[in-house]
């Protein structure tokens, strides 16, 4: 245990820490009336009204209520009607939200570009703070499509608040109904797009404009337009066929093409069954009406009319030439001439109708004569064995009939007389005879028979096809030597001197020409009649050739013998030049130059007929694919419809309408080559087509489009780029570059891929993130390839290279190359570079053209900065024109833009250029535009009055931002939470940037004799209350008009409680810490002579009382004590530097006091080195102060009144003390409590200020006194006494504590002999706390159960403390001590350091 020995003379108050108490001290007899202004829920809406009245006094004012900027009070004016006042009075005033309104900006989306222009401004009725709400989107736009904007946005109480609407132009469809036409495809594009429209094309008629009118842009809903026609003239084409002689097929016989007629006409083959075509032979064909047809005539001149003629069937009728056997018999000669052969050992075996036998001869042989063993009767036949008749042959005109002859009359040929005059043999001098026909004549002939005749053959041999084995061979070797197969046979009566003529016995052989005879028969000559005669044909050959389209094959041409198969001379031809590429397929070959149906050739049966053939190639429409999908993603799967259609035709009907769940069908599209395009189910398709449809809704939905680097996947380097549009709608996003890029990635690191298309999905998760990775320079290619093929553009034979490189840039725009005879799909091509080379890929599609060429139009706008120009987006216009022709480009109108024909600073490689001559290297037009420079104000405006307190003007380029800063201006203030900075983008209309103030006043806050901060004050109708602003911690010391505070204010009538502010005035309020104005006392005590001595004889007696404080200056009319009620000014009217305690015995100073820095005052050895105020004094009459009991006890509490007339008192309560009587050298005394420093008016303004004493002397009793001990006697340091040692091991001076958290109490106990001591108690945080008297148990503990068995039995201290005031954290060091039985040795335990932790009570 320390123990420490202190000579105790003064007492000092002890200071105890309590709970803060808020409240306005209002001085005794004053009341306030207050008008408090709040919003609903009580939050403050502006600085309350107060007024100060006396007690019993009146007051009628009718106070405007201040104007809250979008609110309005529930009373305009309120009437304050006081009469004799004995309360305060508070009244309140509720302000709610006033219809402010805000604006609302609805811009619209460019036909042109995807950048939005402001249609038109409104302003909207709202309440401050209430949300925008979700009706603010027009619904008077037909064709646009509002997107999502912030409905929850609140409405800002000075109608600042604006809210940007965006509309994106809606797409619809313009669909053609062409009616049979062509050249003409559907429209697909925004509301407002200019329409150009092509007029179609129907063969075989007149274009007559659309059903409605095709409007000049794009209107707002899908619509269909039908084509009007008027009919012209088309041609058709009738084709003649003639039934085939010797089988039942027609062959093509000729053709016509009448005269046109209009489409639609009806045509019969009975029209034309009379008609005179080349070729036409009436006398043998008729016309075939069971194979008549009709057909309706297309205007395509496609029309094919057919016409069949059979072929007449002709009677020869040969008199008496059918001969019939009618007896039965056979006739029979037996004989021996079957065979014979000769045995090896030279016997010959004969046959026949005898039995075989062996002769050695041909007489005799040696088995003798036997019988026939044929079993046939020998007969000949005679006239009655016969019947004759007229032999007739009924067969086509020019059927092959020459199998019918020769007629034979036993076994001799019948010569038939041919009549005079027929149409087949004509007129004869000379008597013709025929014994045989090859072809059906065309006509009826019966012939009579001249005679049978026999002796003599006429051998008919025809050459064999390609020299296969026949029946002889001529000449029977050598070179010449040929196969021949019999023909036929003729008999003739042999007579030597009858002549063979070439005219009549060596006619033609279809297919054969007349070759050798044997014996020779002379051309135009004849021969000498022989037994056997020879005649020999040979067989023709025949040219084939093949017509492909436009010309002949003449490297397939070929001879071909008459007869030969033509099996395998067939191939498939090359694709014709001039026809459309890839539209056809090679359909077989026809015998008709028109490919009609019936003329196929047949080449597995065909054979080389006798005479030229020409066939032709037949180039069918190209049967193509057309697949349909639900939607563009699932291309390739599984789809809806699938239909084969020819080339150039449409499928044959339109499918129905898909669905898809709550999307609405816009149409059907497709891709060519990476450009969607619509489609109509009547265009013609001329490809393989995937069709997808698209989608779209009335459901607006959000996109994220995001931008990270590959290395981690997380690492953002861009802005997202968010928006919405309808679902099923589809965007296409191009990845960020350059600056768009955050600035560490700004070059050298390319996306995955360039862009990338989102189909909007209705149920969400519209995102996409490009993927960038780092790399130097990455590759691209350009190619030039044939629309025609896919294939590199050839010219000459030699392929068009493609076009390599790398480069660092991350968007390349290229143009075409120049490629003689060929045009390309465009000028030029831009593209936005990956990193990956393979997708970096520039294509130009080139047609075969020589004559057109592609026009480039681009239009330039100038840069914000108003540096260079940049290209503006969506205005590149490609078209083709005609090579040698002028084109100039259209001055368009772009809105806060002219048009500069000479700009300076145009793109070297873009040079202005308005018009030019169209070559084959295309033609380049560029249009400079700039920006107009527009004016705006940037205003400065009074919230309260609308007038403006300053307005600047200035002029910026269209479009460029423009960024005004709030403003400083003496007298305002700005209103709640105005951004520091405003901007606009400098638009056509009212360029305006606004700023709003309140006026305004200052408080400047003055500490310690610096400037420490000055409050900018909002100026209302309402009295103001410089007292009420003073700083938490700190007590009001006056108002001044300067920051040295020095001058003090002058309030007039009013004062710094309830005065009226001046717009733009400072007031600089002097502020004090409040550890000034603390009530303390300074106790006097001695043995009094005079006084009657206690009951243990004691005359110890207080003798002196002073009531004392600290003020930190001079700078006040009046420092001093409130006591009982009544003010006491400090001793003198006077403060001091410091207090001396001189001994009243005249033995010298007891002890001096000063006040330091932070105003408390306390005993020091020596002058501290600074000080931080003085000390005010008040001397208590001992005669007063001897009255005062614990029951009517003294109340003191220091003030001070400000120069302008504010009496202040400190942050504590009153303190109250009372006299304790004879024997006791002390005062009772409470303890020192926080409370709020009150105020109050006291007087008006004035100037004069306290003085000041260097000293002020207070009596101390003289301390040679004997044997009288001062109570409270000052502790100093004395050598340690051994005696009062405690027992090391003993308990005794422990601090324990309990601690009650519903009173938020401490109570400390400590155990002590009480049989040592005179005083005991606690020392906490330097102050005394004496216990009055000690006891066995605390609260039911006693010393053995707190502090262990050493202090069995000791008696316990204890004392309360409320911890109410303490802040969280705060620490208590807590000293048990007791004055030892000689009065000055003071004995101190050991200390217990405590922390204080709210809600919780002490720890430690």
């Amino acid at each position: 245990m320390n123990k420490t020995k202190r000579v105790l003379s003064v007492v000092l108050a002890v200071l105890m820490l309590s709970s803060l108490i808020a409240a306005l001290a209002i001085a005794e007899g004053q009341y306030t009336v207050v008008i408090n202004y709040v919003f609903k829920g009580g939050k403050q809406a502006a600085p309350s009204w107060t007024a100060t009245l006396a007690e019993g006094s009146s007051l009628e004012q009718t106070v405007t209520s201040p104007t809250v900027v979008g609110y309005k009070p529930d009373q305009a004016t309120f009437n304050v009607s006081v009469n004799n006042i004995t309360a305060n009075k508070t009244y309140t005033v509720t302000y709610h939200p006033a219809n402010v309104g805000f604006t609302v900006n609805h811009y619209l989306q460019n036909v042109a570009d995807n950048s939005y222009t402001l249609d038109v401004s409104e302003h909207v009725d709202g309440y401050t703070e209430s949300e925008v709400g979700t009706d603010l989107a027009k619904k008077t736009y037909p064709g646009f499509a509002a997107l999502l904007y912030n409905t929850k946005a609140k409405v800002a109480a000075d109608g600042s608040t604006v809210v940007e609407i965006y509309y994106d132009r809606n797409y619809y469809m313009m669909s053609f109904n062409l009616d049979g036409g062509y050249g003409v495809e559907p429209i697909y594009a925004r509301y407002g797009a200019s329409v150009k429209v092509e007029n179609p094309t129907k063969p075989g008629y007149t274009f007559n404009g659309w059903e409605p009118t095709v409007p000049t842009t794009v209107p707002a809903e899908n619509t269909t337009y039908k084509a009007k026609w008027t009919p012209g003239e088309s041609g058709f084409t009738v084709v003649f066929w003639y039934e085939n002689a010797n089988d039942d097929g027609y062959s093509y016989a000729g053709s016509i093409k009448p005269a046109n007629v209009a489409p639609g006409t009806q045509k019969s083959s009975n029209d034309y069954q009379n008609e005179n075509f080349t070729g036409r032979d009436a006398a043998h064909f008729t016309y075939n009406s069971a194979k008549a047809e009709t057909v309706t005539v297309k205007g395509d001149g496609s029309t094919v009319l057919n016409v069949y003629f059979t072929r007449n069937t002709y009677t020869l009728t040969f008199k008496g030439g059918k001969v019939e056997v009618i007896c039965g018999k056979e006739e029979h000669e037996h004989t021996h001439d079957g065979w014979y052969y000769k045995a090896f050992d030279g016997t010959y075996y004969y046959g026949g109708c005898y039995p075989a036998g062996s002769y050695n001869g041909l007489g005799t042989g040696t088995g003798g004569a036997k019988s026939p063993t044929c079993g046939k009767s020998e007969h000949t036949h005679i006239n009655s064995c016969y019947k004759i008749s007229d032999l007739i042959i009924t067969a086509k005109y020019g059927a092959d009939i020459h199998n019918n002859f020769p007629i034979k009359d036993g076994d001799k040929t019948i010569w038939w007389k041919v009549p005079q005059d027929t149409k087949t043999y004509g007129h004869w001098d000379n008597q013709p005879y025929l014994g045989s026909i090859d072809t059906m004549p065309g006509e009826n002939i019966t012939f009579t028979k001249n005679d049978s005749e026999s002796g003599a053959k006429i051998y008919y041999y025809v050459e064999t096809l390609n020299g296969e084995a026949g029946d002889t061979t001529y000449p029977e070797t050598g070179a010449d030597a040929k196969n021949y197969k019999l023909y036929k046979t003729i008999d003739l009566e042999y007579s030597s001197d009858t002549n063979l003529t070439y005219k009549e016995e060596f006619h033609p052989i279809t297919g054969f020409t007349q070759g050798e005879s044997k014996p020779h028969l002379p051309k135009d000559g004849k021969v000498e009649m022989q037994q056997n005669n020879y005649l020999y044909y040979t067989r023709n050959s025949y040219k084939l050739e093949f017509f492909n389209y436009n010309s002949f094959v003449t490297d397939e041409e070929q001879n071909v013998q008459y007869e030969a198969p033509l099996k395998g001379k067939d191939f498939t031809p090359a694709y014709p030049a001039g026809l459309e590429a890839n539209a056809y397929e090679f359909a077989g070959w026809y015998t008709t130059e028109g490919c009609y149906d019936g003329s196929e050739v047949d080449w597995d049966t065909a054979k080389m007929p006798a005479g030229v053939v020409v066939v032709y190639a037949k180039w069918a429409p190209k049967n193509h694919t057309v697949k349909a999908y639900l939607t563009k993603e699932v291309v390739g799967g599984e789809a809806i419809y699938t239909y084969h259609v020819p080339h150039g035709t449409a499928v044959p009907s339109a499918p129905a309408n898909p669905t898809n769940g709550n999307y609405t069908f816009v149409g059907w599209f497709y891709e060519e080559n990476g450009v969607e395009k619509a489609f109509d189910f009547s265009m013609p398709v001329i490809k393989d087509l995937n069709l997808y449809a698209k989608w779209s809704s009335n459901t607006l939905v959000a996109y994220t489009i995001k931008y990270v680097l590959e290395k981690d996947g997380t690492t953002v380097i861009a802005d997202e780029t968010t928006g919405s549009a309808l679902a099923g709608t589809t965007l296409t996003f191009e990845a960020k570059t350059g600056d768009e890029l955050n600035k560490d990635y700004q070059s050298g690191y390319f996306p995955h891929t360039g862009s990338h298309s989102l189909t909007m999905d209705i149920n969400g998760n519209n995102e996409f993130t490009f993927v960038y990775v780092a790399k130097e320079k990455v590759g691209y290619t350009v190619r030039y390839l044939d629309k025609a093929t896919g294939e590199p553009v050839v010219v000459n034979g030699v392929s068009t290279p493609d076009k390599t490189g790398e480069t660092s840039d991350a968007i390349i725009t290229e143009k075409f190359k120049v490629i003689t005879g060929y045009m390309p799909d465009s000028y030029q091509k831009r593209l936005v570079l990956s990193a990956d080379p393979e997708k970096n890929v520039i294509t130009f599609w080139y047609t075969k053209d020589e004559h057109h060429a592609t026009i480039q139009k681009n239009y330039w706008i100038q840069n914000v900065d108003g540096n260079g120009y940049s290209s503006m987006p969506y205005s590149e216009i490609s078209a083709v024109g005609n090579i040698g022709t002028t084109y100039s480009a259209d001055v368009i109108t772009i809105t806060g833009f002219t048009y500069n024909p000479n700009p300076a600073n145009a793109h070297t490689e873009h040079p202005a250029l308005a018009s030019g001559v169209l070559t084959a290297e295309g033609l380049e037009l560029n249009m400079y535009y700039d920006r107009n420079a527009i004016a705006y104000t940037v205003k400065h405006v009074d919230a309260n009055t609308n007038e403006t307190i300053e307005s600047k003007t200035g002029s910026a380029l269209f479009g460029a931002q423009v960024i005004g800063n709030e403003g400083t201006f003496d007298g305002y203030m700005p209103i709640e939470d105005q951004p520091k900075q405003k901007s606009i983008i400098i638009g056509t209309g009212t360029n305006e940037i606004i700023f709003y103030y309140y006026p305004c006043y200052y408080i400047s806050h003055v500490q310690s004799g610096s400037l420490n901060n000055t409050d900018t004050i909002r100026l209302t109708d309402s009295k103001a209350n410089l007292t009420a602003a003073v700083t938490p911690g700190y007590l009001y010391g006056g108002t001044f008009d300067n920051v040295d505070c020095t001058t003090v204010h002058n309030f007039g009538q009013e004062n710094a409680i309830n005065f009226t502010p001046v717009k733009g005035k400072t007031y600089y309020i002097w502020e004090v810490s409040e550890t000034y104005l603390k009530p303390r006392a300074y106790v006097v005590s001695r043995h009094d002579p005079n006084a009657i001595p206690d009951a243990n004889g004691s005359t110890l007696n207080v003798v002196g009382l002073y009531l004392t404080s600290s003020v930190d200056r001079n700078m006040y009319s009046e420092v001093g004590f409130t006591v009982d009620g009544t003010n006491f000014a400090s001793d003198g009217g006077k403060v001091y530097d410091k207090v001396q305690a001189v001994y009243t015995d005249g033995s010298g100073v007891k002890e001096e006091m000063y006040v330091m820095n932070d105003g408390v005052w306390d005993v020091q050895a020596q002058v501290p080195a600074s000080r931080g105020g003085y000390v005010s004094i008040y001397t208590v009459s001992m005669d007063t102060f001897y009255n005062k009991s614990a029951e009517s006890p003294l109340s003191y509490q220091p003030y001070w009144v400000t120069l302008d007339g504010i009496k202040v008192t400190g942050a504590y309560a009153a303190r109250t003390c009372y006299y304790q009587g004879v024997g006791n050298g002390d005062i009772g005394i409470s303890n020192c409590v926080d409370s709020d420093s009150a105020v109050s008016i006291y007087r008006a303004s004035t100037t004069n200020t306290i003085g000041v004493e260097s000293v002020a002397v207070l009596s101390a009793a003289p301390e040679t006194v004997q044997p009288e001990v001062p109570v409270t006697p000052e502790i100093p340091e004395v050598p340690e006494a051994p005696e009062m040692t405690l027992n090391s091991d003993a308990m005794y001076l422990r601090a324990q504590y309990t601690y009650e958290m519903m009173t938020n109490t401490v109570r400390f106990i400590s155990a002590i002999d009480v049989n040592e001591c005179t005083e005991y108690g606690f020392v906490i945080n330097g102050e005394v706390v004496k216990c009055e008297e000690a006891a066995e148990t605390v609260d039911g503990y006693d010393a053995n159960y707190l502090f262990g068995g050493s202090v069995n039995g000791a008696m316990l201290m204890s004392c309360n403390m409320l911890l109410d005031g303490l802040v969280d954290g705060m620490t208590l060091n807590v000293t048990p001590y007791y004055v030892a039985l000689d009065g000055t040795t003071v004995v101190y335990g050991e200390t217990r350091t405590l922390v204080y932790r709210q809600w919780v009570g002490l720890e430690g």
